[in-house]
């Protein structure tokens, strides 16, 4: 069965999650697109400084290519241009950096040290910040990446679901490692879903089925999913928009031919930055046993993940089923404690002002995702659709604070007016 969510517009460049943190740090300093791209920019090619004995970041940049190898007793091996020109790599073991000058000076840009680390779960998908003249740069892929999902508007001023996002990486994250996630991992895993739910449903299910899934078999399996949906009975029972919009995927990559003419090139990028999200997600890896397979496209389902594929057989919308499963998918908690009126009271407390909305009406959904994480943090974790039916509670039990009030989408409300003062006072 569709529901017709699906992402249009997914490219090679928008794999790391780690990226839309990034660029939500740099939205929060910046007043508009522009400064906010050139802000981005800045902080990727911050120089930060690197010690001889950085056993991990030599690693990463020998696998990368980013500077020269050497031997352990003589210059360079190599006559070529590499990113690094400075410093080189021994080949021993483990590897260790040298300075060409002799001066022992190790600087790289803030976003290879990033990627370096042993905790980012993947090291695809690192963007560079240099372009060809007329071309569209690989960081504005970022910003169109984070304006598909919602974490930011045209301006690149942060919606309500970014501020939750930046909130929680600020409150729990690694602040000098956005690529190694935290409880905004939430926040990520809510918009994919909401958006990708036709998709990511069936390539996690598609991954599971397989011992293991690289670039051919990855491409292969997208076309499979997108000659399926198309084929679907019940494409035809969606909205005009939904409709279009699935339809519109299956011709980007058969360009209006016979299925048997799918561009490959096309497929991959489309498929590489679902995969590499899950990966970021924890839904899939790229560990087999011993083996690591970071710097490769190379997948496997993960222990949470083949969990997680079984939880879409009995889903009856992508609504419920992140009501229910969306802490689990995301965390891998399946233990959960009941969440009180005057709980939610506390909890909406401490969160709504991570959302940004000083006054008017706060959207309900990034405020149950802050409180689903801060419950999960705080070691007594609840679901995403209890923190939900706690806040149409209060809203019962407790009118001098809270008032719900509908959007434009769903019979159920979408945002909710909040006494502030009622709140100190409760």
């Amino acid at each position: 069965m569709l529901f017709g969510r699906a992402i249009d517009g997914l490219d090679e460049f928008m794999q790391r999650l780690g990226h839309l943190t990034a660029l939500l740090i740099a939205a929060d300093e910046s007043t508009s697109s522009h400064r906010t791209e050139r802000r981005f920019q800045e902080l990727l090619t911050a120089a930060v400084s690197a010690s001889e004995e950085d056993v991990d970041l030599a690693r990463y940049l020998l696998a990368k290519n980013l500077a020269h190898k050497c031997d352990m007793d003589s210059p360079r091996t190599e006559d070529v241009h590499r990113k690094y020109d400075s410093f080189c790599v021994t080949l021993g073991s483990p590897p260790y950096l040298r300075s060409s000058s002799g001066h022992g000076d190790f600087v790289v840009d803030w976003q290879d040290k990033c990627f370096a680390s042993p905790e980012v779960l993947s090291k695809t998908g690192a963007i560079s910040t240099t372009v060809r003249s007329g071309s569209k740069t690989p960081i504005s892929h970022i910003l169109d990446w984070a304006n598909l999902l919602g974490l930011i508007n045209s301006s690149a001023n942060l919606s309500a679901e970014g501020r939750a996002a930046l909130w929680l990486h600020r409150r729990y994250g690694q602040r000098e490692n956005p690529y190694i996630l935290s409880y905004e991992k939430i926040v990520y895993a809510y918009l994919v879903f909401k958006s990708d739910f036709d998709v990511l449903t069936r390539l996690i299910a598609g991954v599971a089925r397989k011992a293991a899934v690289d670039k051919k078999s990855g491409t292969d399996l997208y076309l499979e999913i997108l000659g399926e949906i198309y084929e679907d009975s019940s494409l035809d029972n969606l909205p005009g928009r939904e409709r279009q919009n699935l339809t519109h995927m299956w011709r980007d990559v058969y360009k209006g031919t016979s299925r048997n003419n799918g561009s490959a090139s096309t497929a991959w990028h489309r498929v590489s930055s679902r995969l590499e999200i899950l990966v970021d997600l924890g839904l899939l890896t790229k560990r087999k046993g011993e083996n690591e397979f970071k710097h490769e496209y190379k997948y496997f389902i993960s222990p949470r993940g083949e969990s997680v594929s079984r939880t879409f057989e009995g889903a009856s919308d992508p609504d419920a089923w992140i009501a229910e499963q969306l802490v689990f998918a995301t965390f891998g908690i399946d233990k959960y404690v009941d969440l009180s009126v005057d709980e939610v009271v506390k909890d909406v407390t401490i969160t709504v002002d991570s959302l940004g909305v000083s006054i008017g009406l706060v959207p309900i959904d990034p405020l149950c995702l802050s409180i689903a994480a801060l419950r999960c943090a705080a070691g007594s974790p609840t679901t995403f659709g209890t923190v939900r039916s706690a806040i149409e509670n209060a809203a019962v039990e407790r009118p001098e604070i809270f008032r719900l009030a509908r959007g434009s989408y769903g019979p159920r409300a979408e945002y909710v007016s909040i006494n502030r003062r009622g709140l100190v006072g409760s």
